[in-house]
């Protein structure tokens, strides 16, 4: 597929980003980017399956319990009652490697020197139990 055809079928997408810098690159470089793009699954480029624009949440759709002791005693209510027919699950996220901390895994997975040897996950993972 010609260089022009390729970037067409980008731009109609609206990823005409990746060509930015397409005319500063060398020959061989535009030919291996080409050649990537052609690879890529079409269904990325057609526009229908290209988001639309990320809009703001509507305002109803968060709200803060900061300062807030009704809502926060609603919110603990209903939690409890989720919590108790068995509605919840828990998903713990946590980044970085505990490499200043001599570990290559991430820091709630740490010994941290308690008696129990049990990381900060464990902790975690008892305590939502």
């Amino acid at each position: 597929m010609a260089a022009d055809t390729v970037r067409s079928k980008y731009q109609a997408a609206g990823q005409d980003h990746l060509f930015t810098f397409f005319d500063k690159l060398s020959d061989a470089d535009r030919n291996a980017l080409i050649q990537q793009l052609e690879s890529i699954d079409k269904e990325i480029t057609d526009p229908k399956y290209v988001a639309d624009a990320i809009e703001p949440l509507p305002v109803d759709a968060c709200e803060s319990v900061v300062d807030n002791a009704a809502t926060e005693s609603k919110f603990r209510r209903v939690g409890l009652e989720a919590i108790a027919r068995g509605e919840v699950g828990v998903l713990l996220m946590a980044g970085g490697q505990g490499t200043r901390l001599g570990s290559s895994a991430p820091k709630g997975c740490y010994d941290i020197g308690l008696p129990s040897h049990k990381s900060l996950f464990h902790y975690q993972a008892e305590r939502i139990s």
